[in-house]
């Protein structure tokens, strides 16, 4: 057979694609994809900075713990632990709502959205009792547990009562 014979054709090339490839639908479903994406990266995103505040509590109640076992007194630690609650619990709410709570209503106010009383009528008593009582009276609280119901405050979000 003769090469120059074979009939050879010239090498098609596609057509250039066009920026409108897809159909209207599927356009329509990337459209939405992306829109939801963004709208969850922006809800995920508030959230995370609504949890700021909870999460230095958390880090400065570790620290807290820290520095109890290092000197192991007890009334420092609830005055620590008094002034972090109250810290962390001004940064999500007005002044107005939890600077001038005191005594049971303080503690009352700590006990809303959590399953126990645990300020108002457990170990959390301790928060407004320890600074009047004599060091020797004071060493009977239960460390642990108490540490324990401030975590859980702090990482169980307000739900106030009559809302």
């Amino acid at each position: 057979m003769d090469p120059t014979s074979i009939p050879i054709r010239d090498i098609r090339y596609p057509s250039e694609l066009d920026w409108w490839s897809f159909a209207i639908g599927w356009w329509l479903l990337i459209f939405i994809v992306v829109l939801s994406s963004l709208f969850l990266g922006y809800k995920l995103y508030k959230r995370w900075l609504n949890n700021h505040a909870r999460r230095i509590a958390l880090l400065e109640l570790r620290a807290i713990q820290e520095k109890f076992n290092l000197s192991n007194d007890i009334v420092i630690l609830v005055q620590e632990l008094s002034i972090l609650l109250r810290r962390t619990f001004l940064a999500y709410l007005p002044r107005e709502k939890v600077g001038g709570l005191v005594g049971e209503h303080w503690l009352g106010f700590l006990d809303q959205g959590l399953d126990g009383k645990y300020f108002s009528e457990g170990v959390g008593r301790f928060l407004v009792l320890v600074p009047y009582q004599h060091k020797s009276e004071s060493e009977i609280i239960d460390v642990e547990e108490l540490l324990n119901i401030i975590k859980l405050r702090i990482e169980t979000p307000i739900i106030e009562e009559g809302n």
